[in-house]
């Protein structure tokens, strides 16, 4: 009699252990062809738990974290798609070297890196000249502002932010161009010298009254008076401004004697 209750219990057994290994299997492949990848991976772990060495449910797993890691990295290309079509490259290059690091030999993968990461190059390079048109004016910089010129307009497919790039640098190079109305106002007997960045000091000599016409930058002013003070002036001249810009500079402040310090001793 108790044999007879064993085999009852141990067949029992076997068959909720059966009917929960189907279930399992069940909705593992019905979370695999709907691709959901993430369940169909709980599913059938779970298959496994119950039995662990069905060579059926083990292949099922494998297939299922197959095409969970493939539907993972086509999603990550397709964001990377989007950010370059957005023309948002740091974006875009951070996706693509996600993609590789999972998956190292991608060849999509690694051509969108090379070409984000030049893209994301030139629109940092872009922006930093942009950012300060006056420095334009400067030969290094206007140098490396032409080269960027040519490197942007020779990309084919260009979106509406490289263009209004492109069309911004050629408006601020342009603008170096313009003569600037300037007048100089001091007391004629500070000597005054003038510097633009990046170039030598001209000397403007002792004058009420200087007018000038100079090319939009920055620029220092400079002021020498015997028995006074030094001055010196940053002043800045923008292509915007079509009106005389006008500027005064003059040492007026005296030098005062110097008192020793045992002299300041003395009751």
């Amino acid at each position: 009699l108790f044999a007879k209750a064993q085999t009852t219990q141990q067949r029992i057994a076997s068959l909720i252990e059966d009917k929960q290994f189907r279930q399992a299997m069940t909705e593992g492949f019905a979370a695999l062809f709907a691709g959901r990848y993430s369940s169909a991976n709980s599913a059938f772990a779970k298959a496994l738990e119950v039995r662990p060495d069905d060579p059926m449910a083990t292949v099922a797993f494998r297939q299922s974290l197959a095409s969970n890691k493939t539907s993972s990295l086509q999603s990550l290309l397709n964001l990377a798609a989007r950010h370059e079509a957005n023309e948002q490259w740091q974006n875009a290059l951070d996706s693509y070297q996600v993609v590789l690091q999972r998956d190292p030999n991608m060849v999509a993968a690694k051509l969108g890196q090379i070409r984000s990461r030049a893209r994301a190059q030139l629109d940092s390079e872009l922006r930093s000249v942009l950012a300060d048109p006056l420095a334009l004016s400067k030969v290094g910089q206007s140098t490396k502002a032409a080269k960027l010129l040519i490197e942007a307009n020779a990309i084919n497919n260009k979106g509406a932010r490289l263009k209004q790039q492109i069309a911004d640098l050629q408006q601020g190079m342009k603008a170096t161009e313009v003569d600037v109305r300037v007048q100089l106002n001091s007391d004629g007997l500070t000597d005054v010298s003038l510097r633009k960045a990046g170039a030598s000091r001209i000397s403007l000599g002792k004058f009420d009254i200087k007018k000038l016409t100079l090319k939009p930058g920055r620029y220092v002013l400079t002021g020498v008076r015997l028995g006074f003070r030094d001055v010196r002036q940053e002043i800045e001249l923008r292509p915007q401004n079509s009106s005389v810009q006008k500027f005064s500079i003059s040492c007026d402040e005296p030098v005062g004697v110097a008192t020793s310090p045992r002299d300041n001793d003395q009751t």
